[in-house]
């Protein structure tokens, strides 16, 4: 028997079954499209040709070099930012290394015009707001000025300045007429009575609370007006240069009482970034007056000195005073304007 094999019979391809396998070919184009646009996007590149697609396997060939601009394109170029080194201070910074500061009168003060009269190069003033009798340039609010009665007692109006301008009050404290008159609040000697001064001016103690807690206030309004920097004078206890010193009775530690009140003034003074400096004659002699290096390196600001820069900076290094080459500013008959020092024209007037 002769064995055959048979094949099934599919019949003859019919429309229908080729839509279906259109309609397979078309949904598998899709589903590809989809997923290209979802995760092929970082492959695909936008330009001004077309649309460019960058494969994995693309992106190992060598760039393309960019067109050559033209040299105005090279010339609107930034350069490249070089990270460049501080510059180096060559001039003092105290204040600034710029400071001319002219002394004016109380009255030019008050005048409202005082700004007429200062002269070509000075970028601030210095005025002397408190006198060694104890009267204030300014009506204060504080009971024992208005008890001493030592503000202003006519109609003033504190003036106003420019901004740009550094103002400087000059301040004397403890040699104060007012005040040291005053048995509660003056120098004693040995046997209780009022010390005096060879010119017969009294002082105020420096080891009176009331009076170091008085002449704080009276900086704080100081700097409540604007002041930006307070030079006082006067600080500490009498010298010999100011009269005997055998019948003082004084602490025999007269720095800590002087330093208590730096101190204190200093602390006052910060959040109104006022500066607290002082004016230091070259011949004071610091143990007598209670002022020492370390207090002046602590709580002083800057140093004001007449006579030679090279000089004075000399007896403050000598001294041990540090950063003095930041912190002095020379004091002069009147200003230069080729100086590299912070300067302040200020004619004093003999004791």
């Amino acid at each position: 028997m002769r064995r055959f094999d048979y094949q099934t019979y599919r019949g003859r391809k019919t429309i229908t079954d080729w839509l279906k396998w259109i309609t397979l070919i078309l949904a598998i184009l899709v589903v590809i499209s989809i997923l290209v646009l979802f995760f092929g996007q970082k492959y695909i590149q936008h330009t001004e040709d077309g649309i460019r697609l960058n494969l994995p396997f693309m992106q190992s060939q060598p760039a393309q070099s960019q067109p050559a601009q033209n040299p105005s394109e090279e010339n609107q170029a930034e350069p490249p930012q070089e990270e460049l080194p501080p510059a180096k201070e060559t001039k003092p910074q105290g204040q600034a290394s710029t400071l001319a500061v002219q002394m004016i009168s109380p009255d030019l003060f008050l005048s409202q015009s005082m700004q007429e009269y200062l002269p070509q190069g000075s970028n601030g003033f210095i005025v002397s707001v408190k006198t060694e009798d104890g009267s204030l340039l300014w009506n204060s609010q504080q009971p024992l000025a208005q008890d001493l009665k030592t503000g202003r007692t006519e109609e003033a109006t504190w003036p106003t300045w420019d901004n740009e301008l550094y103002a400087v009050a000059h301040f004397p404290v403890f040699r104060d007429e007012a005040l040291g008159a005053n048995m509660d609040y003056t120098i004693r000697t040995t046997s209780g009575l009022r010390w005096k001064a060879s010119d017969g001016m009294h002082w105020a103690s420096p080891e009176r609370e009331q009076v170091r807690s008085y002449y704080v206030a009276l900086l704080i309004e100081l700097a409540q007006h604007g002041f930006d920097e307070i030079v006082l004078e006067y600080y500490g206890y009498p010298t010999a240069f100011d009269g005997p010193q055998k019948n003082i009775k004084a602490n025999q530690d007269r720095t800590s009482a002087v330093t208590e009140f730096f101190k204190q003034a200093h602390q006052a003074l910060s959040p109104y970034d006022t500066k607290l400096s002082i004016y230091l004659s070259p011949d004071m002699v610091w143990e007598e007056s209670g002022i020492t290096p370390e207090l002046v390196n602590q709580w002083v600001d800057s140093i004001w000195m007449e006579g030679n820069y090279q000089d004075n900076l000399a007896v403050l290094n000598s001294l041990g005073v540090t950063d003095s080459e930041a912190r002095l500013v020379s004091i002069s008959p009147q200003l230069s304007p080729s100086s590299p020092y912070p300067q302040a024209a200020w004619s004093k007037t003999e004791k």
